[in-house]
């Protein structure tokens, strides 16, 4: 007696599946790794501004012409604000967390390629990528819109490439662009 179509395994759904959750999981593992080098990079900058200008209070100890004391003046205000600046956003923390969040990620992508795919393990998959969501800080749309972009130029889809402003180029790193327009595309990885 032959399954009628009720019970047979529909495996262009699963395939699908497989296609969004792996999309969505790479995509997470390039935003989270560009997120942590942006906060790197933040912290990097915040640490050289705060040595130049460290040095700067110590040329005014020697050399007093030029406006080098004026300067000398304002460089310990500079400091301390950098060092605010530093403490209250904290770059490292949260360059800390996207390395949390990207080696998750990357462990549950490894997962994912390793797994004898089926309906079930796709539901506790995804469980699981939701479960990595929950830790995640808001997101920067522009940013997550990059990362799908490039995966999409990395499969050779071009043809489904999302729009991006210069603007959104620019500021992806800085700005969540909450407001972002929805794309007209069917999204792909959830």
């Amino acid at each position: 007696m032959m399954p009628d179509a009720t019970h047979r395994p529909n495996v262009e759904h699963l395939a699908t599946r497989r296609y969004k959750l792996l999309f969505g999981i790479r995509r997470s593992v390039r935003y989270h790794s560009y997120r942590r080098q942006h906060y790197i990079s933040t912290q990097s900058f915040i640490s050289f501004l705060i040595l130049v200008l460290g040095s700067g209070s110590v040329l005014n100890l020697f050399v007093d012409i030029m406006g080098a004391e004026l300067f000398g003046s304002l460089a310990p205000v500079g400091i301390t604000v950098l060092a605010s600046i530093s403490l209250v956003y904290g770059p490292t923390a949260k360059a800390s967390l996207h390395f949390d969040l990207y080696r998750r990620f990357i462990r549950l992508e490894r997962e994912f390629l390793r797994a004898e795919l089926n309906d079930k393990v796709l539901d506790e998959l995804e469980g699981r990528r939701l479960e990595i969501e929950m830790d995640e800080p808001a997101t920067y749309q522009a940013l997550n819109r990059h990362c799908h972009n490039e995966l999409l130029k990395s499969e050779g889809r071009y043809e489904l490439l999302e729009d991006l402003g210069v603007w959104h180029r620019l500021l992806m790193g800085f700005w969540r662009f909450d407001d972002l327009p929805r794309s007209q595309r069917h999204p792909i990885g959830g």
